[in-house]
């Protein structure tokens, strides 16, 4: 509902003669007045900060694109934002709280600052403490005869009392934090019949004894040397000393052989001669 506006028209001097109608507004602003009755305060519109002339007013305080950011009025020397929240409401904060623009060193929102009426939950200026706890529902419902605000809101979280406050790093599993399990009865098991012992394996009878023999097998040559034409005799082998063009050979493996009648006759030094 818009506020009344009472307009008061007074006399005017009876010598007046306008003779232009600029004269007459003129003659007519002496004599006309209006008047808003009730309490009204005009609105400041922008991003930049009301001037002094403008501190009987509200100030709907717009960003640089037009976007709405507060509304605030003038009060103690500050343009202070509206309160944007309830009393006794708590919300997240997830910022630096070192930051003095916004917080002072007891955690409270500087006034005229983006958090102008806030407190953070450290204990301080009456506010609970939330160091290392969390926010954790009450017992609204009042069901099973526990109460959700006696003197304060209060949780039967644990099952076991109603608490106000937890504060504990762990909690002990306790028989009222267990669900019943019943557990259905197994039928008796049958005996398991004896098993007959295993006879004893008879032993093994001994076999033939097959005579063998042992054979080395060796790769032989003779030494090179690069200065003398040794042709064919240039073997794998070289003597580093060059001395006396000794023959040399190289142990590999040794077999054995077993002596099985009508066996070809096997010679016991293989000597292995390059092309």
């Amino acid at each position: 509902m818009n506020p009344p506006v009472v307009i008061t028209v007074g006399s005017a001097d009876p010598n007046a003669a306008p003779l232009t109608v600029n004269e007459l507004f003129t003659l007519l602003q002496t004599v006309i007045s209006g008047q808003i009755i009730g309490s009204y305060i005009p609105y400041i519109i922008g991003s930049s900060t009301p001037s002094v002339d403008d501190q009987d007013k509200a100030w709907i305080q717009l960003d640089t694109s037009g976007r709405p950011l507060a509304i605030k009025t003038f009060f103690g020397g500050l343009w202070r934002r509206v309160y944007n929240g309830m009393i006794n409401e708590i919300r997240g904060f997830w910022g630096d709280p070192t930051v003095l623009t916004d917080w002072d060193a007891n955690g409270h929102g500087i006034a005229g600052g983006e958090y102008d009426g806030w407190q953070l939950c450290n204990g301080l200026n009456g506010s609970p403490n939330f160091t290392d706890k969390f926010i954790i529902g009450g017992h609204l419902d009042n069901s099973a005869g526990h109460i959700g605000y006696n003197s304060g809101w209060q949780t039967f979280i644990d099952g076991v009392a109603d608490l106000k406050t937890g504060g504990f790093s762990y909690i002990p599993i306790q028989t009222v934090h267990v669900p019943n399990l019943t557990v259905p009865e197994i039928p008796a098991i049958p005996a398991i019949p004896a098993i007959p012992p295993i006879p004893p394996i008879p032993p093994i009878p001994a076999g033939p004894i097959i005579p063998a023999h042992t054979i080395s097998i060796d790769i032989g040559g003779n030494e090179y040397k690069a200065d003398a034409d040794h042709t064919p005799d240039t073997a794998i082998l070289i003597d580093v000393h060059y001395a006396n063009l000794l023959s040399h050979s190289q142990h590999i493996a040794d077999v054995l052989i077993p002596d099985i009648p009508g066996t070809p006759a096997v010679p016991k030094r293989i000597r292995l001669a390059e092309d």
